[in-house]
This record gives C-alpha cells, structure tokens and sequence, in this order.
C-alpha cells in the first residue's frame, strides 16, 4: 500500500485574514464537519501517520477543532497545524492538551496582514506563552524574502528579548525559527514558469480540500487537479487512476502532465 509522508486535510477554506502572499480560493467557503472530517481520516490512516489539517483557511477558526484533534488521537495520528497565530488565545488550551499534536507551524509574516486589531506585542505575547509550554514542536515562519524588514526586525527583536537562541534558527530545544523568500501559489490564470521539473506531489504527499476532492499536493488550492473525491472513492482507487499516474509519471521524467504545475513558484525550491 502506498505510504505518504504528508497528507493534508483541509478543515475550513476559511480565513480570518486577507495576506498578498496567499491568495483566495475560488471555491465556495466551508468547514468540514467532525463526522465528515472522521470519515476521510479512517479511510486515509493505513496510507500515513502525518497529518496536515490545512490547505487553504486557517484551522484555529474549526468551532470543533478539539473534536477534530481527538479523532486524530484515537487514529494515532501525529497532527502538524500551520496557523498564523491570531487565534492562538481562543485555541492555546486545545492545542496544548491534545496528545496528537506533533507540529505546530506559526507563520509570523501573516502579521502584515492582520486585520482583528492586535498589536504585535499581544500577537507575539500569545506565541511566547505556547513556546514555553509546548512539548510539540514549533517552526516560526518568516516566510517574507525580508519584505518587511522593519517588522522582521521588531519580531526577532521581540522574540530574543524572552529566549535565549541556542542559535539563529533555534529558539529553545523545540523551537525553530524559518527564514525564507515569498513564493507565488500555483495559478493556472498565470503564464507557465517552467516546462520541465520535478515535485514530491502524490510521492510524499497528497490533499483533500474540504469537500472531499483528492489533489496531489497542499498547493492545488482550487481543485484543479482533482483526482477524485475521498467520499466517493478509495484513496488507492483514487491514486492509481489515470490523471494520477500520468502526473507522477511525468514528474519521473521531469515533465509536468498538468498546466497547473508549471506556473507553480515553491517548484523553484526543489
């Protein structure tokens, strides 16, 4: 049986912010029920123990996320949440207790988008806090290329103001800080980048957005690609179907099978 590295579950294409750097799905807005979310996570735990609870929206609005993480507990599932860390105060405790959380990614650059009248010393004040007691892991994203300087600056000024650094990337033993440049989301609206290359979509990873269509990768964030739908179909059915193996048969021989891949800016990356 085909084994994934990462598999994301898109529990709300919701967002309560509005980044440049994240653009919009077109997709109708919706959040996952926990009987709908408790389905596809028994029918895709035998393909993988790492679980990505987003595409597109932000998972800490989910009204059931403790529900939610309790289901990916008596799955054994191990949860990596990436959030932009305004709801950390409404959401801390039920991350905090939940025994599935394995990661927790906080994208500090989403802070130039904030929109619910924070100040940036409670923003950070609420991040300091789970640091301190979280015994999951925890990646810092500055994921801005240095845009914003001046508020890069305040926020690592403000993060070394309560932490020792054991280094320039490393906050405390659980702690990491993640510098890098802006990338553009894949759009098939836009011109192709690059004809040929290769990506870890349906070899290491695979989504499901939030009404159950099965993409290839967390990057797909309007359906583009579908493969399948998880409500429908099995996972295996689903990954041995034609568009599926004709897109990772392409990146074997580093071609793109989909239009969409080739306007993809993080495929720079590999």
């Amino acid at each position: 049986m085909k084994q994934f590295k990462k598999m994301y579950v898109e529990i709300t294409n919701v967002c309560n912010l509005s980044c440049s750097f994240c653009p919009p799905t077109k997709r109708k807005s919706k959040t996952m029920s926990v009987a709908e979310f408790t389905e596809i996570a028994e029918k895709i735990r035998p393909f993988g123990s790492y679980l990505y609870l987003h595409i597109k929206g932000e998972p800490l609005m989910h009204k059931d996320l403790q529900e939610i993480l309790a289901v990916c507990e008596r799955l054994e599932f191990q949860v990596c949440i990436t959030t932009n860390g305004t709801l950390l105060k409404q959401q801390k405790e039920v991350l905090l207790k939940s025994k599935a959380v394995h990661r927790l990614h906080i994208s500090l650059h989403s802070f130039e988008a904030n929109a619910i009248s924070l100040t940036l010393e409670e923003y950070l004040e609420e991040i300091v806090d789970i640091i301190k007691q979280a015994d999951f892991l925890i990646i810092l994203r500055l994921w801005n290329g240095g845009g914003m300087e001046a508020l890069n600056n305040r926020i690592l000024t403000m993060l070394k103001a309560n932490f020792d650094f054991l280094r320039e990337d490393k906050v405390n033993e659980k702690t990491y800080l993640q510098m890098g440049d802006q990338f553009e989301w894949a759009d098939m609206e836009r011109e192709s980048q690059k004809e040929t290359g290769f990506c870890y979509a349906l070899r290491d990873q695979i989504g499901i957005l939030v009404d159950g269509t099965v993409v290839p990768c967390c990057l797909d964030n309007n359906g583009d690609i579908a493969l399948g739908n998880i409500f429908e179909q099995s996972l295996d059915d689903i990954y041995m179907g034609n568009r599926a193996q004709n897109l990772y048969n392409g990146f074997s021989n580093r071609k793109f099978a989909e239009k969409l891949c080739r306007t993809c800016g993080f495929i720079n990356r590999f």
